[in-house]
């Protein structure tokens, strides 16, 4: 198992992102995330959970990932300096918390 997965099974990164463990050594990036279908028959409006799970043999590949979409959706310069902004201060704190978990 994945020295970083020994005192948790989950990692949150942000309100989004967490991290988990495969149970061997690699890493699962899950991305969750609340959104609304409308059923087709009805018209009614249906609350659901997505969420989509991508696995990596290594921390350093899910990080990289994790960066790569949070910047995916972004349309400006600004959007994108901002992302950028976010995801370093994310990835100080998870640094953080990763090193007081030694």
């Amino acid at each position: 198992m994945n020295n970083l997965f020994k005192k948790s099974k989950a990692v949150g990164l942000d309100r989004n992102f967490s991290l988990e463990t495969d149970k061997a050594n690699g890493v699962v990036l899950v991305f969750q995330e609340s959104r609304v279908k409308v059923d087709d028959l009805t018209g009614v409006k249906i609350p659901f959970i997505f969420k989509e799970t991508f696995f990596f043999p290594t921390l350093g590949q899910a990080l990289t990932k994790y960066i790569d979409l949070s910047q995916n959706g972004c349309s400006s310069i600004l959007e994108l300096l901002k992302a950028s902004e976010e995801i370093v201060k994310t990835l100080q704190d998870f640094r953080t918390k990763f090193k007081n978990w030694d």
